[in-house]
């Protein structure tokens, strides 16, 4: 790994082969396929099977940092409850940062996942509504940037999401997630730091106000591990 990143390796390169790694780092063969394999099941390289396959440099996603985050999480017995709770201190400051730190990309990113959830509301596209609802967090987690809260902000939405969708989706409440995202984005694009805390504050405690009322023992769940 520190090899991928100190030669600033891009998505898609392929890596010496095994025999090669085995001389170049002086280490045995099973060191090498260890090593591999640890990088493969946290999804930092893919393995191409074949006469010219071989370890693959892969994106690095917030997804599998979920995956490893639920074992440790379960592990020392961490509740549903603490996860949005921690969510509830971690949005504000990313939309604050996004604010503080807006580009030309900000107002088109937002803009985007705002004009594609006006359609699913408008169209009645579950799927894509889910999508666009989720994504303008992460979106807004990227534009923080801070690397390592767009990494846990995106684990912790991930984990948030797979197990209490169902329970956010109601078709009633839809345009007015839509307006709580726009009035963010409009205090974001217009640099208002403060404001855009404030009203990304405002719209995590009202979506925990509605998981409250929709699944009141969740709160007290273990998270479990994925």
């Amino acid at each position: 790994m520190h090899d991928i990143v100190e030669r600033n390796l891009p998505i898609g390169s392929v890596l010496p082969t095994e025999a090669e790694m085995f001389e170049s780092y002086g280490v045995g063969r099973a060191s090498v396929r260890e090593a591999l394999r640890l990088l493969e099941v946290n999804g930092l390289i893919t393995i191409k099977t074949g006469p010219k396959g071989g370890p693959i440099v892969a994106q690095a996603s917030s997804v599998e940092f979920a995956k490893t985050a639920t074992l440790f999480f379960h592990s020392t017995r961490a509740t549903f409850g603490e996860l949005v709770e921690a969510r509830i201190v971690m949005e504000p400051v990313m939309a604050a940062l996004a604010a503080r730190r807006r580009s030309p990309e900000t107002e088109q990113a937002l803009y985007e996942s705002l004009d594609l959830t006006r359609r699913a509301i408008e169209e009645g596209d579950e799927k894509l509504y889910l999508a666009q609802a989720s994504s303008f967090h992460g979106i807004i987690a990227g534009l923080s940037g801070n690397r390592v809260l767009d990494f846990f902000g995106g684990a912790l939405k991930h984990i948030y999401y797979e197990r209490v969708w169902e329970a956010l989706t109601g078709q009633a409440r839809r345009p007015q997630v839509l307006g709580a995202h726009e009035a963010v984005t409009t205090a974001i694009v217009a640099g208002d730091a403060d404001l855009a805390e404030q009203l990304m504050a405002e719209h995590m405690n009202e979506i925990n106000d509605q998981l409250a009322e929709h699944l009141p023992r969740v709160a007290d769940e273990l998270i479990d591990w994925r």
